[in-house]
């Protein structure tokens, strides 16, 4: 890829940042991981993009691991999808499942340095235990966007929303531009290809009770947007456990 892009050797800055004593070691231990090659790779690849137009190229996520049983509802509910929008209906791929708490515009490898250190610094917010939720039912964005909600247990309701007003906060004091939409934890399952209006109403229709389970997520995670490869997650920069 770095062929592709030429930008070959501009990845200095970003390799200097976690080597200097600032930082001493990386910070592989202590649950916060540091992909230390990737963010150097991403680094340059995600510049290009970035630099015509100030928009999101990053995002903090909780990933969301599904159980077998919840891989097979969600592999039916594309089969339906795809069928009844042949052409413009665009499955999401389970694998990549996660609920963004932030989108983050990071137009250099200054931006991606210090969107990892404000990640570091949410620690004391993942204090008790990782966070339980429940995926069940469905809603949408405007007919374009198909998604699972997210509930919380009754003993963490409340924690998904000030965890993302957490990373927020962390990431708005280390001067990284975030996004502006508000939050609305969900996990997207499809997405329309253009204008045209998704049959949501049909959707449902088929699944009366959608309900993929409870869910441990164990850790937030700083991924660079894109496609991610068939059947993988998105790449980790960076990571903090619970």
């Amino acid at each position: 890829l770095l062929e592709k892009t030429g930008a070959r050797g501009r990845v200095g800055p970003i390799m200097a940042f976690f080597s200097t004593t600032s930082f001493g070691k990386p910070r592989a231990d202590v649950g916060a991981r540091v992909n230390l090659g990737i963010c150097n790779h991403l680094c340059t690849s995600t510049l290009l993009h970035a630099k015509h137009a100030s928009m999101p190229n990053y995002f903090i996520s909780a990933r969301v691991k599904l159980s077998q049983g919840a891989l097979n509802t969600v592999e039916d509910f594309h089969d339906l999808l795809t069928d009844l929008a042949p052409e413009h209906g665009i499955p999401v791929p389970a694998s990549s499942a996660h609920v963004t708490l932030a989108t983050l515009d990071l137009p250099n490898d200054v931006a991606i340095s210090d969107a990892i250190e404000a990640l570091q610094t949410l620690s004391p917010e993942m204090r008790g235990g990782p966070l339980r939720i429940t995926l069940q039912g469905l809603g949408h964005f405007y007919r374009r966007v198909v998604f699972v909600e997210v509930k919380e247990d009754t003993r963490n309701e409340g924690r998904l929303a000030t965890l993302a007003a957490a990373v927020r906060m962390a990431m708005v004091t280390a001067g990284v531009k975030v996004g502006t939409l508000p939050f609305k934890a969900h996990v997207t399952l499809g997405k329309s290809s253009n204008s045209a209006l998704l049959p949501y109403n049909d959707l449902k229709r088929g699944f009366e009770r959608f309900d993929l389970g409870k869910i441990v997520v164990e850790q937030l995670e700083l991924c660079p947007m894109g496609v991610p490869r068939e059947g993988q997650y998105y790449t980790v920069c960076s990571a903090v456990s619970f």
